[in-house]
């Protein structure tokens, strides 16, 4: 897919997406649609051929293919040190609410905790409810 232009990539996305839906089993209940897809360093999207191709567009293109290849699965967005409140996970919940919004497919968000005996974030909790 590397060396594809954007309108390329996007149907290559959407046939890999239908075809993995079409080799996976009925009994997929949750699917983690775009994981990892904002930066450690700056809470920007993390470099990758599809931003660089499709621009942010990707990543709601591939729940809306995933959602028309499986209509009952919970699709969800999934990082790692998002746990806390920081820029990273402020990145998250602006992205979550406009999807929200816009009607995009999102049904969960999954916390890659690595969490340590006494350095769990102070507002974890907070982050969490929000």
């Amino acid at each position: 897919m590397q060396g594809l232009n954007g309108t390329a990539m996007d149907a290559a996305m959407q046939n890999h997406i239908t075809r993995l839906r079409q080799h996976g089993s009925d009994d997929i209940q949750r699917w983690d649609v775009v994981n990892e897809a904002v930066s450690d360093n700056n809470g920007k999207l993390r470099n990758s051929f599809l931003l660089n191709a499709m621009g942010p567009q990707f990543i709601e293109n591939a729940r809306t293919y995933a959602r028309a290849a499986n209509p009952s699965a919970t699709l969800c967005l999934n990082d790692y040190s998002i746990d806390g409140i920081n820029t990273k996970s402020n990145a998250y919940f602006t992205m979550v609410q406009d999807f929200i919004q816009r009607g995009v497919p999102i049904d969960c968000m999954g916390f890659q905790a690595h969490l340590i005996l006494g350095q769990v974030p102070g507002n974890m909790l907070q982050n969490l409810q929000r």
